[in-house]
This record gives structure tokens, sequence and C-alpha cells, in this order.
């Protein structure tokens, strides 16, 4: 089984850091990259590459913790229950499932298509 290394983060308003917003999470484990946070939109918990920029971007406002505290935000957020750490691999192997398939039909649509090689 692959290792699992994931990391938690409260997403703050400011850089005071006394009002919590969101979660995210990622797993750097062996050969994995996965980065998951909320999304209040979608209420599910979706891949986000984007939240790595985030996190360069903004470092007062997220603030690394444990998963006892992730699940304390969330449950003071409404969000309900932190997915297990499992749930957050198949996430993201679904995702990257969905993206590889999408991948794919797009070349076969348009054969002369330069290969997409991320």
């Amino acid at each position: 089984m692959t290792s699992i290394n994931f990391r938690y983060f409260i997403i703050h308003r400011d850089s005071k850091r006394d009002e919590p917003e969101g979660l995210f999470v990622f797993n750097t484990g062996a050969g994995r990259f996965d980065t998951i946070q909320w999304n209040w939109l979608d209420k599910a918990w979706v891949v986000s590459g984007s939240i790595v920029g985030y996190l360069v971007r903004n470092r007062g406002e997220a603030e690394e913790t444990t998963r006892s505290r992730a699940e304390e935000v969330a449950t003071h957020l409404g969000i309900g229950p932190i997915p297990s750490e499992e749930e957050f691999v198949r996430i993201s192997d679904l995702f990257e499932d969905e993206a590889r398939r999408r991948r794919e039909a797009s070349s076969l649509a348009d054969p002369d298509a330069a290969p997409d090689i991320t």
C-alpha cells in the first residue's frame, strides 16, 4: 500500500488567525502529492492544485494543525466529519482517473492535437 502522510491546514479569514473559514489537506506520501480542500460551492471535498499556490502566497492565513483540531474546525464550520485518509486518497484517485479519461477523449476527438503531458 502507498504511504499516506496527510498534513492538515486551517484557512483563516486573515493573518490574525482568529476566524477560520475553511480546511485543506495534502498528502506527500511516497509517489503522491494529493491536494484536497473543502469546496463551499460544491459542499464537497475536491482536488485543488491551486491550494498550494494559496499556501505559498498567503502563509499568514493558513495554519498547519492536527487532524483532531481540523475535525473540531470542520464541526464548527458545519462541514461535517472529515473523510478518513484512505477516503482522501480515493477522492484524489477518482479525480486523476476522470482527468485521464478527459485527456484520452480529447485526443480521440482531435488526433492531430498535441499530447497533453500534464
